[in-house]
């Protein structure tokens, strides 16, 4: 029977590696037949059908793995990071609370719980999540990412600024966390760092519409017009489904006072995206066209 087990979990384990999940299921199938009690068996197959993005049946395995061992750290850990990619945080949340309560050794638990809190906007909870993972593995440079977005979500930019400071001293090579970081240092009024910060960015991440209008956005604050223009062409061109660079062109265009270049890129951004007609209707970039005819048909056709 011994042999019997390990034939069985080892081949279904063999098809699973090569992504041959069906082939996988069948033989841990066979596995709990034979030994229907066997957690680690009813474990794989839970697994394997969130391979194959059966999620629900995926759930269900593993309330059935806890039913036969309630206290197995792993199988709830699993079952937590499944609950939380299903956006089923606060049961994910408990899941991982049981899984360090069996094993405290599974110190991700910590680090997963800082998302779930934050999906459900519990920054307080993300935090002290976040930092009882950092007081263990205190070089994880995602970790201080994570917690210095949930620290910009607050508003809390100075102090975010710090965290994204730590996490580019653990690797220089984080790109999101330059764009985060960008994001901050312009929330405090720090315009021409946060250039240098873009810059950084898109030298990571040229292919990024985002980072480019994101930047345009910036030299706006600055009052240099052309600087601006030059990202937002930069946007357009990479991505010219997007709206936003259409509309921060937009307002470019109308602090220059060229109202024919301002109002076409109004009309396609108001195309792609019928929002920014309430945008257009009380910024005050458009303060040069607001009485021109064309515009008032604009935002409000």
């Amino acid at each position: 029977m011994e042999d019997s087990y390990s034939y069985l979990l080892d081949r279904g384990d063999l098809y699973a590696s090569q992504g041959n999940y069906e082939k996988a299921l069948e033989d841990y199938y066979e596995l709990i037949r034979v030994f229907p009690a066997n957690t680690l068996g009813w474990t794989r197959i839970a697994q394997t059908l969130t391979k194959l993005n059966r999620l629900e049946d995926a759930i269900n395995t593993y309330l059935k793995a806890l039913e036969l061992e309630e206290n197995n750290a792993a199988v709830h850990y699993n079952y937590a990071n499944l609950l939380l990619d299903t956006g089923k945080y606060e049961e994910a949340i408990n899941s991982y609370n049981k899984a360090l309560q069996y094993d405290k050794n599974l110190v991700l638990s910590h680090f997963n719980m800082g998302i779930a809190y934050s999906k459900i906007k519990n920054y307080n909870k993300a935090l002290e999540a976040y930092d009882k993972y950092l007081s263990i593995n205190p070089d994880d440079a995602e970790a201080y990412y994570h917690k210095g977005t949930v620290l910009s979500e607050m508003d809390k930019h100075n102090e975010a600024i710090e965290i994204y400071h730590k996490t580019l001293e653990i690797n220089p090579e984080h790109s999101a966390t330059y764009v985060n970081l960008a994001v901050s240092l312009d929330k405090t009024g720090n315009h021409q760092e946060s250039l240098k910060t873009y810059e950084k960015a898109i030298e990571l991440t040229p292919a990024s519409s985002e980072l480019y209008d994101n930047c345009g956005n910036t030299y706006l604050s600055l009052n240099n017009l052309e600087g601006a223009l030059n990202y937002f062409n930069k946007a357009s061109e990479l991505n010219p489904l997007d709206a936003y660079p259409y509309y921060n062109r937009a307002c470019t265009y109308s602090r220059l006072n060229e109202p024919d270049k301002a109002l076409q890129d109004l009309k396609k951004a108001i195309e792609l995206n019928p929002e920014f007609k309430e945008y257009a209707r009380t910024d005050t970039d458009f303060e040069n066209i607001k009485n021109l005819k064309q515009f008032i048909q604009l935002i409000h056709e």
